[in-house]
């Protein structure tokens, strides 16, 4: 009806074995229109369909390893700082939900006092000049309590040299500033 259809999915050689395939069907017509023949062109894509698959098991098991961490909020920043993903580590030491802050700059995490110095802008700028930055100092969670957390920012590129964004992860250190400061009196 069409003239042509594609389709990929999985063929049968000889041998009974499968095969991922790229399948075109052609019609072939005469000077009247009359339909004369079907040309069937097949390419095998059992490699890129294992590449393919491949990659997916890596990005599911990336996906989940970073998800289950609850120690430890591991966060991916766009290259302006707003956040782009959310880990129950994060929601456990922040208190943010994924839906309210995905999209937010991640300098409402720092103090107000922070902020007016600039730390956010700071941190990125430092984690672009040198791959990396780390820092301990007072942070906010969502409920406006204060928690001495440990953070570093990672600047990530991709192969060509391109800021994809920052990798940032927080530790919470408060109980253990607690001690510290009952050892010190």
């Amino acid at each position: 009806a069409e003239g042509r259809f594609a389709e990929e999915g999985w063929r049968i050689r000889n041998d009974g074995s499968q095969f991922w395939a790229s399948v075109t069907l052609t019609a072939l017509r005469g000077a009247g229109g009359a339909l004369l023949a079907y040309l069937k062109i097949t390419r095998d894509l059992s490699e890129r369909k294992r590449a393919e698959e491949s990659l997916r098991a890596s990005e599911e098991h990336f996906r989940l390893l970073v998800q289950a961490v609850e120690d430890y909020a591991i966060i991916m920043l766009t290259p302006e700082g707003r956040v782009a993903s959310w880990n129950l580590g994060a929601k456990r030491i922040k208190g943010y939900d994924e839906s309210e802050i995905l999209g937010r700059h991640f300098s409402c995490f720092y103090t107000p006092e922070g902020v007016a110095h600039g730390k956010p802008e700071w941190m990125l700028e430092k984690a672009l000049e040198f791959g990396h930055v780390e820092d301990e100092e007072w942070r906010l969670r969502k409920d406006g309590r204060k928690f001495w957390a440990n953070v570093i920012i990672t600047a990530l590129h991709d192969a060509q040299g391109t800021l994809r964004g920052f990798a940032k992860v927080t530790r919470d250190l408060t109980e253990r500033r607690k001690v510290e400061e009952l050892e010190e009196s």
